[in-house]
């Protein structure tokens, strides 16, 4: 059976059960190797200064919204990381705590990470160190100075929404002053179409007593033209009488004048005073006769001056009329659009304004500043050296090195 097991196969392998004889001769071997590896590993990893790792989570900060309630980021996390890997920045962090530059200078650069999710805005940063609690003072450091770098823009983008507002509000108090400028005017035209009113009720007053007037001087003239045709139709009663009564005496005046012998001299004196005397009767009839046509005459010429008067002022106080009721129509239309304008269009305006104060106050208050998710910490559980992994290590290197040796050995007791 152990002549089987010794020999070779043609193609010159060897079985396996000669390595775990092998191995199974030399497992003192092996395991001192191991223990000794480990033990090795145990004490070496307990002197090895301990590292810590000092984490905090930060957020890019916002810009305010850009639309579609979406919010542009105050920076990008891509910037932010590449920032903290910048020796620049590293060297202002060592600045400000006032580190030695040759001694944390490499330790910063190489000790500080910061990762970020694409398309996120948290920015993870880490910092590996032996001393933990001056690390959270790097960490917050760096996190105070990117603050610095990117605040003034959150700074500048609130300045501007307060100014955009500010204007907003100057508008509507504008807007406001329009609505009491609108009522003012309001006022002021109702105003003037009482005045209007009053105006053209006093012109048209007046025009009325003119008419009134007129209409007595001319009754006073119908009055005065009926009394001169009486007179008138006195007179040619007069005169007819007058006429008949000459015309007697002409007819006597032969019988007087023919017989002087029958007629003494007084009569013929008497008969020739009488007939003058008709005579001038007769004359002054006719002249009152052709005073009164005079007077009716200029009594109608005056009638037909006031009667044309009259029509003037029909018509001056229908052109008032007309010119009042324009001058109302035209005042109330003014007072329809200012109405309209101070009740719909100023209030709808500063209605406009309100909600675009709002939508910009909303978007002010959108704002962040860059800030700590979670503040600079660390947990009290080194990152370096990991015991269970090293210890591992040196036990599976050490099996594995024994096992090559006791493998070495044992071919060369099989040659």
């Amino acid at each position: 059976m152990t002549e089987q097991h010794d020999r070779e196969t043609d193609d010159g392998e060897i079985y396996l059960y000669k390595y775990w004889l092998a191995l199974k001769r030399r497992w003192v071997f092996l395991a001192s190797l191991v223990v000794i590896a480990v033990g090795a590993t145990a004490v070496i990893t307990r002197q090895m200064p301990k590292t810590y790792r000092v984490s905090a989570t930060i957020i890019a900060g916002r810009m305010g919204s850009v639309g579609n309630n979406q919010t542009e980021s105050l920076a990008a996390t891509d910037d932010i990381v590449e920032l903290i890997k910048e020796d620049s920045f590293v060297g202002k962090i060592i600045d400000s705590l006032g580190l030695d530059k040759k001694q944390y200078s490499p330790k910063l650069s190489n000790g500080l990470k910061a990762q970020a999710r694409k398309g996120g805005e948290l920015v993870y940063i880490s910092y590996d160190t032996v001393d933990p609690e001056t690390g959270k003072k790097i960490v917050s450091t760096l996190i105070d100075q990117i603050k610095k770098m990117f605040d003034p823009r959150a700074a500048k983008s609130q300045r501007i929404f307060d100014a955009d507002i500010l204007g907003l509000r100057e508008a509507i108090n504008v807007a406001k002053l329009e609505q009491k400028k609108a009522n003012t005017d309001i006022e002021s035209l109702s105003q003037q179409i009482e005045t209007a009113k009053e105006k053209a009720g006093i012109d048209i007053t007046i025009k009325e007593k003119e008419k009134e007037g007129a209409n007595g001087q001319i009754k006073h003239l119908d009055d005065r033209i009926a009394s001169l045709q009486a007179a008138k139709d006195r007179l040619n009663k007069s005169l007819t009488m007058l006429e008949a009564n000459t015309q007697d005496l002409v007819k006597g005046k032969t019988e007087v004048i023919g017989n002087p012998g029958t007629t003494d001299t007084f009569s013929r004196i008497l008969f020739a005073n009488d007939l003058q005397q008709n005579i001038a009767f007769i004359n002054t009839t006719y002249d009152r006769l052709q005073s009164c046509d005079m007077e009716i005459n200029k009594a109608q010429d005056d009638i037909q001056q006031l009667k044309t008067k009259l029509a003037v002022l029909d018509e001056s106080i229908k052109q008032l009329t007309l010119q009042k009721e324009a001058d109302i129509k035209g005042f109330q239309q003014e007072i329809q659009q200012l109405a309209l304008r101070r009740d719909e269009e100023i209030p709808g305006k500063a209605k406009e304004k309100e909600a675009e104060i709002n939508r910009l106050a909303a978007e002010k208050d959108g704002i962040e500043s860059i800030r700590a998710v979670s503040e600079p910490d660390y947990i009290d559980i080194p990152v370096s050296p990991k015991m269970t992994a090293n210890l591992a290590a040196a036990g599976v290197i050490s099996i594995l090195l024994g096992s090559a040796i006791a493998l070495v050995r044992g071919r060369r007791e099989w040659l």
